[in-house]
C-alpha cells in the first residue's frame, strides 16, 4: 500500500484564513469600542493636570458620590459648588474615551454661571463599572443620576437643571431629555453626531484599521447585545431632537473643522428641535473651550443659560 499526501486546494484555505481574520477584527473592534481608555485620577497625575475639582487653579468645593445606574451597576460622580446661587444645576456628560477628569476645564468655566455642576463617569469610562454602550443605554444612567441629584419631591422653586453633553455625552443628554420633564429646562449639545457609525469610523481610521463591513458587523454585535437592535434602528439623534422640540430650550455648539462629528450633523439636530446653532470658526472636535475659541464658546453658553425660562 502506498501513502499519498493530499494537498488541500489553496483557495478554501485562503477563504478560511480570511474569515478567521475578519472575525478576529470584528471581535477586536467590539472590544475597542466598548472598552475605551480609562481617564482616572492616576491618568491626570501622570500628566501633571488636575485630577479633581479641588486641584483646579481656583480650588472648588465638591462632594464625591456614587449611584446605581442601568442594571444596578455602580457609577461615580462629583457634585461641585458653583458661583451663581440663582444659576441652574448643570449636569455634565463627557464623550467616548473621556471622563469627568477630562471635563474639569469645561466644568471650571461652567461653574461661573451655575449653582452646581454635576460630573459623572459614563459606563466603562473613568472609575465607573461596566462597558460602554455607545449611547444605547447610557441615558438610563443619566436619569438615575438626576433622581439622585434632584429627587422627586424636592423644592419646586429650586434651581432648574441643564443637561450639557459633549460628543457621545451630547447624544446621551438628548436621549435623557426626551423622557425627563421638570426639572430639565435646557440642553447644551457640544459636537453632537447623528449615528454611532460616524465617530466609530473616525476612531478606527485614526488607528489605521478598516471601517467598512467590519465596523458594520461590530456595531450590529454591540447593538444586539445592548438591546438597541442589530441595525441600531431609531438611534439617529436628529429623530430624538424632534421629540424635545418645544419642550426644552436647546443650544448646539460645533467646531467648523470637526473631523469626528460633522457640523452637518449638528445643524440637522438643531433644525429638528428648533435649537440655536453656533458654529465656532476654525475650531475642531476637542478645542471649543481652548485658545482663541474659548471666548466665543463661553459667550454662547452664558447667553443661553441666562435666557432659560423657569417653569
Amino acid at each position: 500500500m502506498s501513502l499519498a499526501w493530499t494537498i488541500p486546494p489553496p483557495i478554501p484555505l485562503l477563504l478560511v484564513g480570511l474569515l478567521i481574520a475578519w472575525v478576529w477584527t470584528v471581535w477586536w473592534t467590539v472590544r475597542r469600542l466598548t472598552r475605551p481608555p480609562r481617564r482616572t485620577y492616576g491618568w491626570a497625575v501622570s500628566r501633571g493636570v488636575p485630577g479633581d475639582p479641588g486641584e483646579l487653579r481656583t480650588p472648588r468645593v465638591f462632594t464625591s458620590f456614587s449611584f446605581r445606574g442601568h442594571r444596578g451597576v455602580l457609577r461615580h460622580a462629583w457634585d461641585v459648588i458653583g458661583n451663581s446661587r440663582s444659576g441652574p444645576i448643570v449636569v455634565l456628560t463627557h464623550g467616548w474615551g473621556e471622563s469627568r477628569v477630562t471635563m474639569l476645564d469645561r466644568a471650571d468655566r461652567l461653574l461661573e454661571f451655575s449653582s452646581r455642576v454635576v460630573m459623572w463617569d459614563l459606563p466603562g469610562h473613568g472609575e465607573s463599572q461596566g462597558h460602554s454602550g455607545l449611547g444605547a443605554f447610557e441615558h438610563r444612567d443619566l436619569r438615575a443620576l438626576l433622581d439622585t441629584v434632584c429627587p422627586v419631591g424636592g423644592p419646586v422653586d429650586g434651581p432648574r437643571v441643564v443637561l450639557y453633553g459633549f460628543s457621545l455625552g451630547a447624544g446621551v443628554s438628548l436621549a435623557a431629555a426626551v423622557d425627563i420633564g421638570d426639572p430639565v429646562v435646557g440642553v447644551v449639545l457640544e459636537a453632537p453626531y447623528r449615528v454611532a457609525h460616524t465617530p466609530a469610523r473616525a476612531v478606527l481610521r485614526g488607528l489605521g484599521l478598516p471601517a467598512g463591513v467590519t465596523l458594520d458587523a461590530a456595531l450590529a454585535w454591540i447593538g444586539a447585545r445592548t438591546g438597541v437592535g442589530p441595525w441600531w434602528n431609531g438611534f439617529d439623534r436628529a429623530s430624538l431632537a424632534a421629540k424635545v422640540r418645544g419642550r426644552v430650550q436647546v443650544l448646539v455648539l460645533h467646531g467648523e473643522h470637526d473631523g469626528i462629528s460633522p457640523p452637518a450633523d449638528g445643524k440637522a439636530i438643531a433644525h429638528e428641535c428648533d435649537a440655536e446653532f453656533v458654529e465656532i470658526a476654525g475650531a475642531s472636535h476637542l478645542d471649543l473651550w481652548e485658545g482663541t475659541w474659548s471666548d466665543t464658546t463661553r459667550g454662547a453658553v452664558a447667553a443661553f443659560l441666562s435666557s432659560l425660562k423657569r417653569v
